[in-house]
């Protein structure tokens, strides 16, 4: 096999893996709300006004398997819901990337001092290991942003 083709399929797999995570981690929250006692209508002090309307809305009136379907699919295409509280209505998906965009140069920035550092002291062999989760974290961070 040639270098590029074993290269591809660590590459393929890293992300097999993170799309993998990121299901099951929707997945988790589904059912651990779905498993609480209560749901968030009970937080509303005009609960019984509202519960049949906003139940349809958040699709809590649904068996849980469509749920964690819808949750999967809307997490695959991005859709993170709206605002509550910080611009009501506003897609977080909107709020996500404009503050992204803010703190790209810093996350760049530390990304860029680790990797320095992570290089420049390579040569000592105990610290290698270490430096090298370290010199990852900063690239964590932009992925979680």
């Amino acid at each position: 096999m040639s270098r590029r083709w074993v290269i591809a399929q660590a590459v393929l797999r890293r992300v097999l893996v993170f799309v993998a995570t990121a299901l099951g981690a929707a997945v988790l929250a589904q059912v651990l709300l779905a498993t609480a006692p209560g749901d968030a209508i009970d937080t509303l002090p005009n609960a019984d006004e509202l519960r049949p309307y906003l139940a349809a809305e958040w699709g809590l009136d649904r068996p849980l398997p469509a749920r964690v379907a819808t949750a999967a699919i809307r997490a695959l295409s991005l859709d993170l819901g709206e605002s509550l509280t910080t611009r009501p209505g506003a897609p977080v998906l909107d709020l996500a990337l404009e503050q992204g965009g803010r703190s790209l140069p810093r996350v760049a920035a530390a990304a860029l001092v680790a990797v320095l550092a992570a290089f420049l002291l390579s040569q000592h062999g105990r610290v290698r290991r270490a430096l090298s989760l370290l010199s990852a974290l900063p690239a964590v961070i932009m992925a979680l942003v």
